[in-house]
């Protein structure tokens, strides 16, 4: 069988590696740059997270699970993953007791190892007909879709689909210094004016800082937003600074109810990306 994913979040890496065990499958990735909003990047050959994304359980039965699922994912695709005993904030009803940091960054590793096909383009629509999924060109009998995705319509059997989506743009601020100005944190949200979250973690002899830009800041220089902000380093210590921008598509409870009539389709998955830890229980990997 010949599958297509669209996008590379770890979920959908996922999904790709265990199917291409027995399948044919391809991975349509938009981006030249694997993982999404989980994307990491290097700095002197040191491995940090260029977005703020953590995995964290919402409710006691995702907490519960999640030893169940650190178990697989290490034994099937060998994830580095430790308890956390940095600082984590995160303003939700639910407190767990444990949180656990998840390196993604060897999921991309062993997708790029694989015999898994990446085409970076763009799906915008695919057309199903006798079973077979048309996208850009290319034929396939099934099509893995995530919540968030570009796709903005399907004909199916003759029939015409619309999947409306909100284009967003998130802005992340990353800065490398040579030394620690303040406390080390894992995750925290409402950090401060300037950003609605943020990490702040020492690997190797440097501390990588990464924060989310509070959406009235996106348009400011990296300058401008340090003004704002309550960061607080001395400028001999910075070895590096960027912003980091990715565009995501959202969808709302409505437009996704849209996107998950194509489930009617066998021809068709589509996949919950909404939350880790709720994705990976209802994508079913561990029988």
């Amino acid at each position: 069988m010949k599958i297509a994913i669209i996008g590379t979040t770890p979920i959908m890496i996922i999904h790709a590696l265990l199917q291409s065990k027995s399948h044919d499958v391809t991975i349509f990735e938009r981006s030249n740059k694997l993982g999404g909003a989980w994307a990491y990047g290097f700095y002197k050959n040191i491995v940090f997270s260029e977005k703020t994304n953590v995995v964290a359980p919402t409710n006691i039965v995702q907490e519960k699970y999640i030893p169940k699922m650190i178990n697989f994912l290490k034994k099937k695709f060998k994830i580095k993953i430790k308890k956390n005993l940095k600082f984590y904030k995160h303003f939700s009803r639910y407190k767990p007791k444990n949180i656990f940091h998840f390196r993604f960054d060897k999921l991309f590793k062993t997708l790029k190892n694989s015999k898994i096909k990446i085409k970076h383009s763009w799906v915008k629509s695919f057309i199903v007909n006798e079973k077979k999924v048309l996208i850009n060109g290319s034929e396939f009998d099934k099509i893995y879709l995530p919540y968030y995705c570009g796709i903005k319509s399907a004909k199916i059997d003759k029939k015409k689909y619309y999947f409306p989506y909100t284009k967003n743009i998130n802005c992340h601020l990353q800065i490398v210094v040579k030394r620690k100005f303040m406390d080390e944190i894992y995750f925290s949200k409402h950090f401060d004016s300037a950003f609605d979250r943020v990490q702040f973690l020492k690997k190797k002899k440097y501390f990588f800082f990464t924060g989310r830009v509070n959406k009235k800041y996106k348009k400011y220089s990296k300058k401008q937003i340090l003004k704002v902000s309550r960061l607080n380093f001395e400028p001999r210590d910075l070895l590096r600074m960027q912003l980091i921008k990715y565009t995501y598509f959202y969808r709302k409870t409505n437009q996704i109810k849209k996107l998950l009539k194509l489930n009617n389709c066998e021809s068709v998955k589509i996949v919950d990306t909404r939350q880790f830890v709720q994705s990976f229980m209802k994508s079913g990997f561990i029988k």
